[in-house]
């Protein structure tokens, strides 16, 4: 009772302060909601080989895996605690069902394929943190009433991901997490024999089968009193339900009748050597899924480049939903399918804030690395042109200047054009690409003045940014 007790404080208290930060815009909850999401597995083993080294958080989760099972997927995830949630209104009866790896292994294989083959956003289709992350941004955006356009097509397509997970959750409690989840996957091959488990103690087991009805997992086996530690993710429910004191939680010992027979050995070959052959004919499909439209995405400054960003971007939507400018949006197809639902900055909607650096420290896979707010001020992430023949001083002769008000660096400023009306002018040794200049253009359909993205993002010299050294400024002008 008091391991099932702690369990269900801890998951919960980690889910709330996870939510708080899509939902209460305040430093400490952000923090909070960014800090979890540096523990989620997945994303760390993504910003972990990138970067070349494992994260403590990662060493942590896997010894903690190898001494007492898969304690991560019951009090850590966050989708782990929401299918708890919704399994508990689940009324069906629970069968025992012993899988093959095919079975087990092909969705999470394919996701962990989509990672080697750089093609990250796929793997948020099934990654647990990245479905809670973007569902969560989804239903913050509903309730700003900003839930239009791209994000109300990617949004419907996150939710019913999620949606489908909560209705498989109610049929068959942990199916998703031992059968769709990369991190399931991973964590259920360093949870075999686990030093610490939830075992069965067979002279006291009177096959019931009340343990089976309470497991979420389905992988108490009553007919043999066996437990399959690889896919228990130690609820603790069985204990409790158990009136026969059957069921313990304590040293693992390894028994004849939790060995595989010959058949299921030779079963889970076939499946090795399936699983395998789907590997070498996902390959060429893969390269399908990179052709993207021929404007290419602007990318939040700390991203290094587009690739960088797409090879690493499980679209979980962090920095969408605490974007202070609310600039950052879902992609549909501008990535390409591999990039469904990837971030991008769309200047018609808000702009970079100059003195914001929120998401160089919240990515959890390092898509946007991490910059200090001067770094990246001085970070050129696009190119700003003007269009002459609709800009207001150049086609009507009329004095604007929106552009050059909100610029930050002083890129865009004001020359002296016919009779000495200010016109603007773009430095491009100087422009960061931030969109305030477009995002602030009066001119519409169309915009006066557009930034283009940079395939590769550069930095720009500090000492020429600012409104001051431009030569041909001038500072009494109509707006």
């Amino acid at each position: 009772m008091l391991y099932r007790i702690f369990r269900i404080l801890v998951s919960g208290l980690i889910l709330l302060a996870f939510l708080s930060g899509f939902f209460i815009h305040f430093d400490l909850f952000e923090s909070l909601s960014s800090y979890i999401a540096s523990w989620q597995f997945f994303p760390a083993i993504i910003s972990s080989l990138k970067s070349g080294f494992f994260a403590i958080s990662q060493i942590v989760v896997l010894v903690i895996t190898v001494l007492f099972g898969r304690i991560y997927c019951s009090l850590i995830c966050p989708l782990g605690t929401v299918q708890d949630f919704f399994g508990i209104f689940s009324k069906r009866k629970r069968k025992f069902y012993s899988p093959s790896l095919l079975v087990r292994y092909t969705i999470p294989l394919i996701a962990i394929l989509f990672f080697v083959l750089a093609i990250s956003a796929l793997i948020g289709i099934t990654e647990p943190y990245s479905i809670v992350s973007r569902s969560m941004s989804y239903a913050d955006s509903l309730i700003r009433h900003e839930f239009k356009g791209e994000v109300l097509y990617t949004g419907i397509i996150a939710l019913i991901i999620l949606c489908a997970i909560i209705i498989l959750s109610l049929l068959r409690g942990r199916y998703y997490c031992n059968s769709f989840c990369p991190t399931g996957a991973i964590l259920s091959l360093f949870s075999w024999f686990p030093l610490f488990a939830v075992r069965m103690n067979k002279d006291k087991c009177v096959s019931c089968g009340k343990c089976l009805q309470s497991c979420k997992a389905e992988c108490i086996d009553v007919k043999d009193k066996r437990i399959d530690s690889s896919r228990c993710v130690a609820c603790f429910n069985c204990m409790d339900k158990c009136n026969f004191n059957a069921i313990s939680y304590s040293i693992f010992k390894k028994s004849k009748s939790s060995e595989e027979n010959p058949k299921g050995r030779q079963t889970n070959r076939r499946s090795v050597i399936s699983l395998i052959v789907l590997g070498i004919l996902t390959y060429p499909f893969s390269r399908l899924l990179h052709s993207k439209t021929s404007a290419l995405p602007i990318v939040p400054p700390g991203s290094d480049s587009i690739k960088h960003f797409t090879e690493n971007c499980t679209a979980c939507h962090l920095c969408v939903s605490q974007c202070p400018t609310k600039v950052l949006k879902p992609s549909l197809f501008e990535y390409g399918i591999a990039g469904l639902m990837q971030p991008r900055l769309d200047y018609n909607s808000g702009y970079c804030d100059y003195n914001c650096n929120i998401c160089n420290k919240i990515c959890p896979t390092k898509a946007i690395k991490p910059l200090s707010l001067s770094d990246k001020q001085n970070i050129s992430i696009g190119l700003a042109s003007i269009d002459e023949s609709i800009c207001i001083p150049y086609a009507k002769g009329t004095a604007c200047a929106a552009c050059d008000e909100m610029c930050p660096t002083g890129a865009t400023h004001m020359i002296k054009y016919k009779n000495g009306l200010p016109a603007p002018k773009v430095d491009n040794d100087i422009c960061i690409g931030c969109g305030a200049c477009e995002n602030a253009c009066p001119v519409a359909p169309k915009k006066a003045i557009i930034v283009t993205s940079r395939a590769y993002h550069t930095k720009i010299d500090p000492l020429k940014s600012t409104k001051s050294n431009s030569k041909d400024n001038i500072n009494d002008f109509a707006f």
